[in-house]
């Protein structure tokens, strides 16, 4: 006998769904107003009393109607109907509901027993902003009698300020929600500030998706409240294109990241690292020996921002990470060196990297060398991948090598031969005085000479950062 699905998916898109009273108000809404234009002009009897019927009319029909009565959704939800124990996974998304739909939609969901994962995405187009809280309440309200349930997918729905309340009672006081997913909703750093607990008091959290919703640097601070909260739990953190600049990330790291050590994915593609941001990831990422991927696309990581973070992935505290994001970072043919260095020595497990959109030639012998190490890997422990799982992403939008950065080639190889594992003691240090002490130190070399021949006595850490000239 073959087993039911587990997964209810709506079988329509772009439907609105209104109750019969909902559209009878609305109607009888647009005659009042009608009534209201005409009752301000003269020899309008006629038509007024044309629009008086309509609306007598209307207030019939809303004596009678059935509140609960939506035939148009019910004939696309009879299996959550007629079932309680076999969808561990709905999908709604896609079609625009009303209060009344959402209450309809609710009082089932709090029925499924089984039910793991719930897609809640997109569904208030074209909806008025004061429906949408009436709506979230009714939905989310019943999902918390569903103690089964660890995903909630709400993207792409207009919260922002005005509609976060039905959000933040739901995340306070759903203890079994495992991954939030709330990509586009429009949050704002208000919204992330006035309502820690929309991140703070969600307890046991593994996965935290926010992107596209403007969190900025003012909201930071909460945020890492939250990640320090879940600290060990969590496993995935991707927070893209949110205006954060480097301020925010220097929070986020600082206070944040570094009480999560057993993070694999962190990714914060299209916000803005910039110097001080660049000191803090290299001062964390010892701490994250899970690590598996590192999204910094777009980052503003700048050349020597990359040579700070190459530097700490050589120091082999990284040895699971897998996908290294790197488009549109400035990156230089030294920084190429340095990426080839870390992999080679430090890096066992990568076997994905994207550099596109940076600043070196696409036929650099080291880009060469890097293509050749991935292939052989993949050849080693991935021949049941797909192709695009390892290897580089398309070089197509390279800015090209500038031409002083040939002076420093010869250095490069050097300095990159004889950088060492971090000892005990080093990683040790607490993760802010770290980040304060490189950027303190970084500061001093921006400003040195490269000096040809260093005084062997020199402290090791002024070796590498005179040599290195970050």
């Amino acid at each position: 006998m073959t087993p039911p699905h587990t997964l209810f998916v709506i079988g329509v898109k772009g439907q609105r769904f209104d109750s019969k009273r909902e559209i009878l108000e609305k109607e009888k809404g647009i005659l009042e107003g009608e009534r209201r234009q005409l009752q301000a002009k003269q020899d309008i009897e006629t038509k007024l009393k044309k629009i008086e019927d309509e609306i007598r009319k209307i207030d019939a029909e809303l004596k009678k109607v059935d509140d609960d009565r939506l035939e148009d959704l019910e004939k696309y939800i009879e299996p959550l109907i007629n079932t309680n124990d076999i969808f561990t996974e709905v999908h709604l998304g896609g079609n625009s509901y009303s209060p009344d739909a959402c209450r309809k939609l609710g009082l089932l969901l709090r029925k499924q027993k089984n039910l793991e994962t719930i897609r809640l995405d997109d569904l208030f187009t074209g909806r008025l902003l004061s429906e949408i809280p009436t709506a979230l309440y009714s939905l989310l309200r019943p999902l918390l009698d569903v103690h089964t349930l660890q995903t909630v997918d709400l993207s792409d729905n207009a919260f922002g300020v005005n509609t976060k309340d039905p959000l933040v009672e739901f995340l306070r006081a759903h203890l079994p929600l495992r991954h939030l997913i709330l990509n586009n909703n429009g949050l704002g750093p208000e919204a992330a500030r006035s309502n820690p607990g929309i991140k703070y008091e969600i307890p046991a959290l593994e996965t935290i998706v926010c992107g596209r919703n403007r969190l900025e640097a003012g909201s930071m601070e909460a945020w890492a409240r939250a990640i320090k909260a879940n600290g060990k739990g969590l496993r995935t953190i991707r927070m893209k294109q949110n205006g954060i600049y480097s301020k925010g990330v220097v929070k986020l790291l600082n206070t944040g990241i570094c009480h999560a050590p057993e993070l694999e994915v962190f990714d914060l593609e299209d916000n803005t690292y910039g110097k001080d941001g660049s000191v803090a990831l290299a001062a964390v990422l010892s701490g994250l020996p899970s690590l598996r991927e590192l999204g910094v696309d777009d980052c503003a990581l700048t050349a020597k921002g990359w040579l700070r973070v190459a530097k700490a992935l050589s120091a082999g505290g990284n040895t699971k990470l897998e996908i290294l994001k790197l488009k549109g970072n400035e990156i230089n043919g030294k920084g190429v060196r340095a990426l080839v260095h870390a992999a080679k020595t430090s890096l066992p497990a990568l076997k994905k990297v994207f550099l596109n959109a940076n600043a070196f030639d696409e036929d650099n012998e080291n880009i060469m060398r890097l293509q050749e190490l991935l292939k052989r890997r993949k050849a080693r422990f991935g021949k049941d991948d797909e192709d695009d799982a390892w290897g580089l992403d398309e070089l197509d939008e390279l800015e090209g090598e500038e031409e002083e950065e040939e002076e420093e080639e010869e250095v490069v190889e050097e300095e990159w031969e004889w950088e060492s594992v971090a000892t005990d003691t080093e990683a040790e240090i607490d993760i802010r005085a770290k980040a304060e002490h490189i950027l303190t130190e970084a500061d001093v070399a921006e400003n040195q000479p490269v000096v040809q021949n260093v005084d062997k006595t020199v402290d090791e850490l002024g070796e590498k950062l005179k040599s290195t000239t970050i």
